[in-house]
């Protein structure tokens, strides 16, 4: 691939505990459209705490190792990928406006009250990282606090790249008219917009009820890393396919039991974010009362 010609159609910039996996999968099932050899390569994250297993970083120069994430895709479809850090990150935006003035991007929001205890659970209960409870988080500058503070992250790429280039989701839409939510993306990025994948469609989008085997995970990535180097992208796209992910995720899992959050705390992160969600109305121009 021509360091020239390569350019992305379109980047999938958050946020985290969103359904956004259920929208790559929507994505990467039209064939009209290669995703990148995995969901998310945070690429343009910078040295950040919440990224993990990343297998290439951004350093100005090396825009051209972005490029062999795709290099399985062939010309006559558009290709893209789907990282949720992107719009937490501070600099994400920048670095891919610099690069890709004009992709195409696409971010999914769920009430920030739900996102919050969705992310808080999968990092104390999955990934082991979290001890304290969640409301001495809700007090500090936090990833997690951040995540859902929407206004202030799409404002960045707002003001960078053309309005009627940005595609936001709304969550709790894509759950009650998936339908919908299909036809309109696949017309958003240009391609057939009556394509339906029946499999999806009517998939829950659910909370991720397992932990993962890490050290296995840890591994694959380092075997798609070494095949993705050696122009071997395309093989690990079919492995995906066949399922061969999916069994790995199954490896020494084990179902989790969730704490209940109480109203009060609820009460205590919805004000803590009416604030951002009257300036994402306004930047979104709509209302957002299906978040009340």
């Amino acid at each position: 691939m021509d360091k020239e010609k390569f350019v992305i159609d379109f980047i999938g910039i958050g946020a985290p505990k969103s359904g956004t996996s259920w929208v790559a999968e929507i994505l990467a099932a039209h064939p009209q459209i290669c995703m990148s050899v995995f969901k998310e390569t945070s690429f343009f994250c910078g040295e950040q705490p919440f990224v993990h297993n990343r297998l290439l970083r951004y350093q100005g120069n090396n825009i051209q190792e972005y490029s062999l994430f795709f290099k399985h895709c062939v010309p006559n479809k558009i290709q893209g990928e789907f990282s949720v850090n992107y719009m937490v990150d501070e600099n994400s935006a920048a670095k891919i406006f610099s690069h890709f003035p004009n992709v195409k991007l696409i971010a999914v929001l769920r009430n920030p009250i739900d996102r919050m205890i969705s992310d808080y659970r999968y990092r104390r209960f999955m990934r082991k990282e979290e001890s304290r409870p969640l409301e001495e988080i809700l007090k500090e500058d936090e990833f997690i606090v951040r995540c859902g503070m929407y206004s202030e992250q799409l404002g960045r790429y707002f003001r960078l790249f053309p309005k009627e280039n940005i595609k936001i989701l709304i969550y709790e839409e894509v759950v009650a008219d998936p339908r919908s939510t299909i036809k309109n993306l696949y017309s958003f990025l240009g391609v057939d917009p009556f394509f339906e994948p029946a499999d999806l469609l009517h998939k829950v989008v659910n909370e991720a009820a397992h932990v993962r085997a890490r050290f296995v995970m840890a591994g694959m990535h380092q075997i798609r890393l070494l095949m993705i180097k050696l122009g071997l992208g395309r093989f690990v796209d079919i492995i995906m396919k066949l399922g061969f992910h999916k069994f790995m995720k199954k490896i020494n899992l084990k179902k989790t039991k969730f704490e209940k959050i109480d109203q009060q705390l609820k009460n205590k992160i919805r004000d803590f974010y009416k604030g951002d969600r009257l300036n994402l109305e306004q930047l979104l121009g709509r209302s957002l009362s299906c978040w009340e």
